[in-house]
């Protein structure tokens, strides 16, 4: 996730926006996990929000090393709520 996160950010800068593999990912995830609803909810909903990022650095033609922590934090931010989610299913407290 992390590099596809980096590639994103290179091709907007290049003028592309581009997270359908992302969106995949995370979503395939989720129903091979047979996760709730509101996992995948807010999982799309910071997907959404990061190719809003993307959009911002493909017009503003810049990606500063604070954006570009921002842009990596999504996949952590992704990532966790589907590992909580998953060890709430199978009775681990998260």
């Amino acid at each position: 996730t992390t590099n596809n996160l980096l590639s994103a950010g290179q091709m907007a800068l290049e003028g592309r926006v581009d997270i359908e593999a992302l969106r995949t990912l995370h979503a395939t995830t989720c129903a091979d996990f047979d996760l709730p609803d509101h996992t995948r909810d807010e999982v799309m909903g910071l997907l959404e929000e990061c190719e809003d990022m993307l959009n911002g650095v493909r017009l503003i033609q810049e990606l500063s090393p604070k954006s570009l922590d921002q842009l990596v934090s999504y996949g952590e931010r992704c990532s966790v709520r589907i590992m909580a989610a998953r060890l709430n299913q199978i009775g681990i407290p998260a």
